[in-house]
């Protein structure tokens, strides 16, 4: 048998800018927001209890860290919403892609016969919106390899089958 591995031309190589990507759920953004206005409570109480145990060291004034708290909200707020639009996933024949980031662009491919088992988990926030997140592992890690935020929970089901059926199709190959 004889070892060949012959070039392909650029030319033949499918353009990844034709993929069509199907968006997240809007209500994701609101989860985003809450998610966002929560930490910055933790974030103002951590401040108000290490001021009233040091108050030696309370040199920071209040009207600052609100000030400061304030531009961080504005900030993350202006952040969940031009990033949204940046974020989207898609299915192929052979792969699930998904596509983030507005700033620092990101897009993972994970073909079926890689994968080797998907989740869909719901946290609190999500559940009240109906929505999920879908886990895509691959094998050799712990992590998931793919994660696919604000689908509601009917589509990341559907999706979850969709992969499993794939896998197990590569797999009779």
């Amino acid at each position: 048998m004889n070892f060949t591995n012959e070039q392909i031309e650029m030319g033949q190589i499918p353009s990844a800018q034709t993929v069509l990507y199907a968006g997240l759920n809007t209500n994701y953004r609101i989860v985003q927001i809450i998610r966002l206005i929560l930490t910055l409570f933790v974030f103002g109480g951590v401040y108000t209890l290490f001021i009233s145990l040091v108050p030696k060291l309370n040199k920071l004034p209040l009207s600052w860290v609100l000030s400061g708290l304030g531009a961080i909200f504005l900030l993350g707020i202006v952040t969940i919403f031009v990033s949204f639009r940046f974020k989207g996933y898609a299915l192929r024949t052979r792969d699930i892609l998904y596509k983030k980031g507005w700033l620092f662009k990101s897009t993972t491919i994970v073909p079926f016969n890689r994968v080797q088992h998907c989740e869909v988990t719901q946290g609190p926030i999500s559940s009240f919106f109906n929505l999920t997140r879908l886990h895509v592992y691959t094998a050799g890690g712990s992590q998931s390899d793919l994660v696919i935020p604000g689908i509601l929970k009917s589509r990341a089901t559907e999706l979850k089958h969709f992969i499993t059926d794939r896998t197990t199709d590569g797999e009779e190959e």
